[in-house]
C-alpha cells in the first residue's frame, strides 16, 4: 500500500482498519512499514479510530517503550484522560 499509492499513514489504518483488520494487524504493519515509534503510532492508530484501551494492550504486547506509552509519563496521549 505504502510503495503503490503512496498514501498517508492515516489513510492506509483507516483503510485496513474499515476493511476489518485488527488493531494488531494493522498496528504491527505501519510499525514495520514505517518504522513508527510508540508515540507517532499511537496517534495513527487512534486517528483510525482504534480506542485507547485496544491501542494499549496492543503495545502491551510489544513490550519496550510500546508498552511504556500508557504509563503515568504517557497518560497525556491517552484520550479518556484529557
Amino acid at each position: 500500500l505504502r510503495s503503490a499509492f503512496g498514501a498517508p499513514q492515516n489513510v492506509i489504518a483507516g483503510a485496513l482498519k474499515g476493511a476489518g483488520f485488527t488493531v494488531n494487524e494493522v498496528g504491527g504493519f505501519l510499525k514495520d512499514a514505517f518504522g513508527l515509534g510508540p508515540d507517532a503510532l499511537n496517534s495513527v492508530l487512534q486517528g483510525a479510530g482504534f480506542a485507547a484501551d485496544q491501542v494499549k494492550g496492543f503495545f502491551g504486547s510489544l513490550g519496550g517503550a510500546f508498552a511504556n506509552v500508557f504509563g503515568s509519563a504517557g497518560r497525556a496521549l491517552d484520550p479518556t484522560h484529557w
